[in-house]
């Protein structure tokens, strides 16, 4: 497996970002256009709902695993295996939890559409591979990996708008995301790392990320909260028109979150050795 270095990971992960802000804001606006303030402020306020189960089943592993990884490469297959189990447990129960309370909180039409939403969500836990990427200062793969689904989710949503589809077909484009995503990223592992059934789960490699992630989990917590709450409250205290017409501005201000977030993980698995 290649090993480019903190700079070139950090400048493959600028140039993901960059793409990705250009192509979701040409597609956003596109399907903004296509459903409406009404239909996109749905779309909208359903996916920020759900984003804010992604750090309640994550359960805080994000970088506790690439920095296990790091200190303990000889556990590779204990550590992935364990923490995929735990983030598929914990996105199982979360979708579900989260379908029945929709009950009290969603109109009965959209509860079908937030509860598909919700499990094929659960498709994330492969994203523990990407942490194990980063462990190999191969963000590269990754990059290849994320910009490969982009082009084909994309695709699939200018297709969509072109033929009119309603807002189901977009919700369906944005669980096929998901499961591509974790798909390729299952296929990752396999050609760079070794056959998936090597993977082993270890209720005492469980406990011990668990009581190592409980801060970082909070902190998820926190910052998806700050990020999606407005849509949230927007989605709830007027209507869905002000959802979308505030979710399409949203995506202007996102290009900011590029060069920090790209530099931060570009340097992190070196940052984690200096440190030991």
């Amino acid at each position: 497996m290649d090993n480019v270095g903190p700079v070139g990971n950090t400048l493959w992960l600028i140039v993901e970002k960059l793409a990705f802000m250009l192509v979701s804001l040409v597609v956003s606006l596109l399907m903004a256009r296509h459903l409406q303030p009404a239909g996109f402020g749905e779309l909208s306020f359903l996916l920020a709902a759900v984003s804010l189960l992604a750090p309640v089943m994550a359960l805080g592993l994000n970088s506790l695993i690439t920095r296990e990884l790091l200190r303990r490469s000889g556990d590779q297959e204990q550590i992935i295996g364990t923490a995929i189990t735990l983030r598929l447990i914990s996105g199982l129960l979360v979708a579900a939890l989260a379908s029945l309370s929709s009950i009290m909180w969603l109109p009965s039409e959209q509860r079908i559409l937030f509860s598909l939403l919700a499990f094929a969500s659960v498709a994330n836990a492969m994203l523990v591979i990407d942490f194990w990427l980063q462990a190999k200062s191969a963000n590269y793969y990754a990059v290849v990996l994320r910009l490969s689904v982009l082009v084909i989710v994309s695709s699939a949503r200018v297709a969509g708008v072109w033929l009119h589809a309603g807002l189901e077909v977009f919700i369906y484009i944005a669980c096929l995301e998901w499961a591509l995503s974790g798909m390729f990223y299952a296929l990752a592992y396999r050609t760079l790392g070794g056959p998936l059934r090597e993977l082993r789960a270890r209720l005492s490699e469980g406990r011990r990320l668990v009581s190592d992630a409980h801060w970082l989990w909070f902190t998820a917590m926190s910052a998806v909260l700050t990020l999606k709450v407005d849509q949230l409250m927007l989605g709830i205290i007027l209507d869905e028109r002000a959802v979308g017409v505030y979710a399409a501005a949203v995506r202007l201000s996102e290009v900011w979150y590029v060069l920090p977030a790209a530099i931060v993980t570009g340097f992190f698995p070196q940052l984690v050795t200096v440190k030991d």
